[in-house]
């Protein structure tokens, strides 16, 4: 077990290292299993080198905040599951300021939301209680390949493919790793080969595919045998279309591995828009998939650079069973992360930028939704301008995510663009940060919405102008309550109530007090039933428009 701080991390009991989640039964049953407690003799040269002190990709990243509580990839996570599924117990600062300990038997819900349900979110996270993992030895394999020339970029593109097709049965046979590949990369992507064709060859290479794969416990000739079938379809290439480099190596414990090969520290400073896509066997063995690593290439001109997570599978695939996991489910059926990316010259002006953003979302993103409709994306590194962000970042969970986020943020004291509840927020034209607005305003200049129109605005996740008119009914709803609430013009209110409900609810005749506060019960009741009315629900949002601007100017 260990006790993960704030800035700091200790070990309260080097002597065990599984942590009994609960004993209660009603626990076991919410989280579908638990851990028992067993003794270890292992010394402490050997835990400081567990998997969750260097399960990141980057020493600079910090297994605390929002990589943990966003689900959190690193070299381990096929053997030993996402950073997520180690969190046993957290500390957690909510929105009221209450310090409250968050696990499968109290604020469980709270427990369900920081597990991979989106950092920064629902409160701050001060210490987890996190699993710990004995070392073992590691087995690494590096590749790279990269065209004799430009023009045999297309056998570069199938030797790509192949390997992405290989993917899926590599996992299942214990490999993971990074990668990464380009047509056009702005830096080196495969340095100095020395490779013989008539002499001696030295380059770097622009163009170019590289990766390193791991296998927990395995030598470097166990990896060697595994990797076999997959070095015999690249052989043809080797010295006719591509230079072909692979090497073997094998790691006494996890730290020097990750010391050698892992550990990367990335540069700062530079600009790039980034999206992403988790992709399943389906997607992996696609008859589409040479078409989409062609679309998300781009053209030389464009310098893209395509990174290869591949650490799904294994342990991140069996973890799905745990019923206290907020990961976004698309981590379960997926094999790799794919991210691709673009980047500006330093100066660029924005529509420059825009272009960029654009042509990442629009096409390039895009692309990659096409070959895997039926997953989604890694949320910590995935593309900020995705319009369909609740979905794709957060599945199935989405719905549970947010009636969390309103139970213990109630007010939006904690935000992020794409985070579960920035949907109640927006940005002003000069950059601050505002309650949601009625944004009717533009649909109503032109005129009252067509009959498809009030349909599409009420059916399941609604897109473009539904989805947007949909929104703008929520924003209503949420806001009825303050106007029932409010004292002071509770008698205009009323009046404007029943004005509203003879026009459009006709059929009910409920008795009219001279009450104020009997009306406004009675509205509080049927705001519901008044804003979710499809027929009549564009008249409905007029007038209540009306009443707001009359009210709350």
């Amino acid at each position: 077990m260990l006790k993960v701080n704030l800035g700091r991390e200790r070990v309260p009991d080097w002597g065990r290292l599984y942590v009994e989640r609960c004993t209660r039964r009603s626990c076991k049953q919410r989280c579908g299993r638990r851990w028992r407690w067993h003794s270890c003799k292992s010394t402490i040269q050997n835990l400081c080198t567990t998997f969750f002190l260097r399960l990141n990709v980057s020493k600079s990243v910090g297994c605390l905040g929002g990589w943990m509580q966003g689900g959190g990839h690193g070299p381990a996570a096929h053997d030993f599951g996402l950073g997520a599924d180690q969190v046993l117990e957290a500390e957690v600062v909510t929105s009221d300021g209450q310090v409250v300990t968050a696990s499968p038997c109290q604020h469980s819900d709270l427990f369900f939301a920081i597990r991979g349900g989106g950092g920064g979110t629902y409160g701050v996270v001060l210490s987890t209680t996190v699993k710990a993992h004995p070392t073992t030895n590691v087995a690494a394999q590096q590749l790279s390949f990269a065209p004799l020339n430009s023009s045999y970029v297309p056998e570069f593109m199938k030797a790509v493919e192949l390997l992405y097709n290989a993917y899926p049965d590599l996992s299942n046979n214990g490999f993971s790793g990074y990668g990464s590949w380009s047509i056009a990369s702005p830096t080196p992507l495969v340095y100095n080969y020395n490779y013989t064709l008539g002499g001696p060859i030295e380059a770097n290479f622009t163009i170019g595919f590289t990766h390193t794969v791991s296998l927990f416990g395995k030598t470097a000739e166990e990896a060697r045998s595994l990797f076999a079938p997959i070095a015999a379809q690249l052989a043809p290439f080797n010295g006719r279309s591509l230079f072909v480099n692979t090497t073997y190596s094998s790691f006494p414990t996890y730290a020097a591995f990750y010391s050698v090969l892992s550990g990367i520290v990335s540069p700062i400073g530079t600009s790039a828009a980034i999206g992403s896509r988790l992709l399943d066997r389906k997607a992996l063995t696609s008859q589409t998939l040479n078409k989409t690593l062609y679309t998300i290439a781009g053209t030389p001109e464009q310098f893209t650079s395509v990174n290869i997570i591949f650490v799904g599978g294994g342990q991140v695939a069996k973890d799905g069973d745990d019923r206290c996991s907020g990961v976004n489910p698309a981590w379960r059926t997926s094999y790799v992360h794919n991210v691709v990316a673009r980047g500006w010259a330093s100066g660029a002006d924005e529509a420059t930028k825009r272009a960029v953003y654009g042509d990442i979302t629009n096409v390039k993103v895009r692309a990659m939704k096409d070959l895997a409709p039926d997953t989604g994306a890694y949320m910590n590194e995935a593309d900020r301008f995705d319009p369909e962000y609740l979905q794709d970042f957060y599945g199935r969970h989405a719905r549970k995510l947010s009636s969390i986020k309103k139970k213990y943020d109630p007010l939006g004291v904690f935000y992020c663009p794409t985070c579960v509840g920035s949907d109640l927020w927006e940005e002003d034209p000069t950059g601050r940060l505002c309650r949601s607005k009625d944004l009717l305003s533009e649909r109503s200049k032109s005129g009252n919405p067509s009959q498809s129109s009030r349909q599409g605005s009420t059916t399941g996740a609604g897109t473009g102008r539904h989805g947007y008119f949909k929104k703008s009914v929520r924003n209503l709803s949420r806001r009825i309550e303050v106007i029932v609430k409010n004292p002071l013009p509770g008698f205009e209110v009323v009046k404007y109530v029943k004005e509203l409900i003879r026009r459009f609810f006709p059929w009910k005749r409920p008795d009219y007090s001279s009450e104020i506060d009997r009306s406004k019960t009675y509205l509080s009741r049927n705001n519901e039933v008044i804003v979710k009315n499809t027929f009549l629900e564009s008249e409905v949002v007029r007038v209540l428009t009306q009443l707001i601007r009359r009210f709350f100017p």
